[in-house]
């Protein structure tokens, strides 16, 4: 399975209520940095956005151009756009990864996801241990959290917090929004191998300024 270089982060603005979309590289985010296939240009910078009355429209950032798209068969109740990759299957909040036989996803502890937990379906009855617990910061709240496969046992968590200013004057100046991309890479699980293992690599802040989150894809 190739790597997949890209995850998109989906924001809705509180104030113009327009949504903003932004690109993360994830190559950066490994070290070695990851090589990617992808030589020159921007050949698949496409999104598709469809909403609940059937409208759907396709974005050509290469051309900077908006055309619309056939309407879906049936209607949507909440329609979200999708990256789907080779050999991943998505479960509620669990995902296959095929490198490593197990399925890996995300479980609370004290009131967020940030513990991530693997499981192997093989066996009877199945097996799940924690594998990764990230920290949060002193005054940090964990309001939601997002882990994607992008292959080669390497992982993108999306850690989504707040912090509150109650000197602030008004609503708005006293909560900061801001989410957190970190790239893990998973060691060992394979027979013969030893037991799992986590290795932390970069990780990124990005402000969600007045934005609100809405999905990572």
């Amino acid at each position: 399975m190739s790597f997949r270089r890209f995850v998109y982060l989906v924001t809705d603005d509180a104030r113009s209520r327009d949504y903003f979309l932004r690109r993360i590289d994830m190559s950066r985010f490994f070290l070695p940095r990851v090589r990617t296939t992808s030589a020159g240009g921007r050949p698949n910078d496409k999104v598709v956005a469809t909403d609940q009355t059937g409208r759907n429209l396709l974005y050509d950032a290469k051309h900077g151009s908006v055309r619309t798209l056939n309407a879906p068969t049936a209607p949507k109740l909440a329609p979200i756009s999708l990256a789907v990759v080779n050999n991943l299957y998505v479960l509620d909040s669990f995902q296959y990864v095929p490198e490593l036989n197990l399925w890996f996803g995300l479980s609370c502890a004290y009131g967020e996801d940030s513990l991530i937990c693997a499981s192997d379906l093989n066996v009877t009855p199945p097996t799940a241990s924690t594998v990764w617990e990230d920290l949060t910061p002193p005054n940090w709240i964990g309001t939601w959290s997002r882990l994607v496969h992008l292959a080669n046992s390497k992982f993108c968590h999306a850690r989504f917090f707040e912090t509150m200013h109650p000197e602030a004057l008004c609503h708005q100046e006293s909560v900061s929004r801001f989410v957190v991309f970190t790239g893990l890479e998973v060691k060992g699980g394979k027979e013969g191998e030893r037991p799992l293992s986590v290795v932390k690599h970069r990780s990124v802040l990005y402000s969600l300024d007045y934005g609100i989150m809405k999905w990572v894809l």
